[in-house]
């Protein structure tokens, strides 16, 4: 009965393997870098010491799993009633409740990996209650230097990060990164990787340059000591360019895409997240390039591949989801649009809340949309609310708030709100020139906006300055 069901549970058994290999190895490692930590700080603890505590965290995990969640499997156990990772997850979340009460770094390991499997499924609610817990715990038995405790603490930032909570992702970051450059070196792959996530940090809150710097770095030193085709090295690559794209440097960005992208599917596989962040990045770029045809076949295949491995309400699938809206916008495919970006906003507000950045990209862009489908009524409360929610939660001055504005002030002059309309353009450019520079393909963009605006106005000799500024090719079109 047991073969039987394994064969008929395939997927969901090799799912459940993962999480257990996930566990142990990460018992493994945790071990590995511990004994190297202790070795280092004989102060602290003795490696010996070390080496045996941590045995016997080992052997602990395992008896736990082999007694009390592998049988959760069990056919004779479950009884015909639905096993889902998450469930099995869940149950083992509850199976760890007052287990461990007498050895609380069992229960912070297995308490960590728990986080880390539910931050990877999406789930970031259970995953901040296990790795706060295990933040705590680890604080408390090893001090705040401990490999284990950066490691948890890495952890619990990413979540933050995830929930769009920056400023406290920012403090565990920083703290995370001066951490293990104190214990473990700047060269050292986990410094790098909490590095990585200080700069997507830096990036989601519009601090494109601090991103950069950090990034151009990091890269550097993955080069030197990891080798041109590391992983890490590959997964730095690729974010440095998702940097390059967003400043509008669209030369510099593409190769780096290309190289990541390439490269991570014959070290990774199609499936593998990093390899669709790259192609996702790279279509994206296309897309603001207006190679259109280019852009379609990547953006269509991220977000298939992205259902079927995060699935439908994962963050990174609902970028996808508005990516590909944003090619159908462009291509004037309005109703593929349309049912793209209300999926992802209703999703978002379901699983990341009203007010998360993802949320509110969803809602910019489904405001734009209707606003391309002369569909005024609709467009107008969508963009004065991600507008208002966006100086809220990131401030006046980050790219995407300036976005809003420029998206708002487009739609007010063409329901006649022109004064409206004049007071956002001016506040989104002047933001725009400083946060972006003046070279900026979207602070150029904001030009024949300021043209039609005045012209609509009737105020000629206005729109025959800001025509002046035009580009080549956009004065030609005007003429």
């Amino acid at each position: 009965r047991r073969k039987k069901f394994v064969l008929r549970n395939r997927m969901l058994v090799i799912g459940i393997i993962a999480v257990l290999v996930v566990l142990l190895a990460g018992f493994i490692v945790s071990t590995a870098f511990a004994v190297r930590a202790a070795r280092a700080h004989a102060e602290a603890v003795t490696a010996r010491d070390e080496t045996e505590r941590q045995a016997k965290t080992s052997q602990a995990v395992s008896d736990f799993l082999r007694n009390d969640l592998l049988a959760l499997v069990d056919p004779y156990v479950a009884q015909g009633r639905e096993v889902t990772v998450r469930s099995f997850l869940d149950a083992a979340s509850e199976k760890l409740e007052d287990k461990f009460e007498t050895e609380p770094l069992v229960e912070a390991s297995i308490r960590h990996t728990l986080g880390t499997t539910y931050r990877n499924i999406g789930d970031f609610a259970s995953a901040e209650k296990h790795l706060q817990r295990a933040y705590e715990i680890r604080l408390e038995q090893l001090g705040s230097k401990h490999a284990e405790t950066l490691n948890t603490m890495d952890g619990l930032a990413r979540v933050y990060w995830r929930q769009g909570r920056y400023d406290q992702a920012q403090q565990l970051f920083t703290e995370t990164v001066e951490g293990r450059k104190s214990v473990l070196g700047t060269n050292h792959p986990d410094t790098l990787f909490s590095m990585n996530g200080l700069a997507v940090l830096y990036f989601s809150q519009g601090r494109y340059k601090d991103a950069e710097s950090l990034y151009e770095n990091m890269l550097q030193i993955s080069r030197r000591v990891l080798g041109e085709d590391n992983v890490s090295t590959l997964l730095f690559m690729g974010n440095l360019a998702t940097v390059y794209r967003f400043q509008g440097r669209y030369g510099q960005a593409e190769p780096l895409y290309v190289k990541a992208m390439e490269q991570s599917r014959r070290l990774l596989g199609e499936e593998h997240p990093d390899t669709l962040y790259c192609m996702q990045g790279l279509g994206m770029l296309y897309v603001a390039q207006g190679r259109y045809e280019q852009a379609e076949p990547l953006l269509l295949d991220a977000l298939e591949v992205g259902y079927l491995v995060l699935g439908a309400e994962h963050p990174d699938t609902l970028a996808s989801m508005n990516g590909l809206a944003t090619l159908y916008i462009a291509r004037s495919n309005y109703n593929q649009a349309e049912k793209l970006l209300t999926d992802a906003l209703d999703a978002g507000r379901l699983t990341l809340g009203e007010a998360h950045p993802a949320t509110l990209t969803s809602m910019n862009c489904l405001g734009r949309l209707y606003y391309k489908m002369d569909r005024y009524e609709q467009s107008l409360p969508l963009l004065v609310d991600t507008l208002q929610a966006r100086q809220l939660v990131l401030g006046d001055e980050h790219p995407d708030t300036l976005e809003s504005m420029h998206c708002l002030a487009v739609l007010y002059t063409a329901k006649g709100m022109l004064k409206e309309a004049e007071e956002l353009l001016v506040k989104a450019l002047q933001g725009r020139r400083r946060v972006l520079g003046a070279e900026h393909p979207d602070t150029i963009a904001m030009t024949a906006d300021f043209v039609k605006l005045y012209e609509t106005w009737g105020k000629h000799d206005l729109a025959g300055q800001w025509r002046a500024k035009l580009p080549p090719t956009e004065a030609a079109g005007e003429q």
